[in-house]
């Protein structure tokens, strides 16, 4: 029962929701079958060997399904209401609105629970808001690794425009957060934009 909501969170996490629930299943055998035997199969033998030495077997049913039930219960708002919408997202990873001018958006997202988090955003916007986004993002110029992506194609998904074949590719690196103080915090950002920087491709990696 406590699988159903992991699963389920992940499948909507996800832009894939194969991978989401691949990812979710994975999780439940490395993490909740694990803690069921070590931690909460002792309660329940308990709760058994009390019930049946006392003749309790009307509470048995009921008091061993009470944390998951309760677990199931707490993640429905979740299931019900969905993901963020994309804008959501970008604010929450960034701590900045997005761009203004964007349009012709697409998002890809994976990762969760232990699982690496990264985020691709993709848009079209003018070059103020793309260097506005540089700047507040606190990026800097790194050529030095271009040859890695004019080289490999670095498409999330179908109908994605390919940054390795823009004119004039640009990419700026940086981070938001000291992997040494708080690794949970620890934000890796990687901006390509063309000649004219009205195309943004940007992915952002929680470590």
């Amino acid at each position: 029962m406590v699988a159903i909501p992991i699963v389920a969170l992940q499948a909507q996490t996800w832009t894939n929701p194969a991978d989401g629930i691949r990812n979710g299943l994975w999780h439940v055998l490395l993490l909740v079958l694990p803690a069921w035997i070590f931690m909460l199969l002792p309660i329940h033998a308990l709760a058994y060997f009390l019930c049946s030495r006392y003749q309790w077997y009307r509470f048995l049913f009921w008091g061993t399904l009470t944390l998951p039930s309760c677990v199931l219960l707490s993640s429905i708002p979740g299931i019900c209401v969905g993901p963020p919408p994309p804008e959501f997202h970008f604010e929450a990873l960034t701590k900045i609105p997005f761009p203004q001018s964007a349009h012709e958006r697409k998002t890809y997202f994976t990762g969760g629970l232990l699982t690496d988090r990264c985020d691709t955003f993709y848009f079209r916007c003018s070059a103020e808001d793309t260097n506005n986004l540089i700047r507040a993002l606190k990026l800097q110029l790194s050529n030095e690794e271009l040859t890695h992506y004019m080289t490999n194609s670095f498409i999330p998904d179908k109908g994605w425009p390919d940054p390795a074949k823009w004119e004039g590719l640009k990419l700026y690196r940086g981070d938001d957060g000291d992997s040494r103080k708080d690794a949970f915090a620890y934000r890796f950002y990687e901006l390509l934009t063309d000649e004219s920087r009205t195309q943004v491709h940007l992915l952002i990696s929680n470590i």
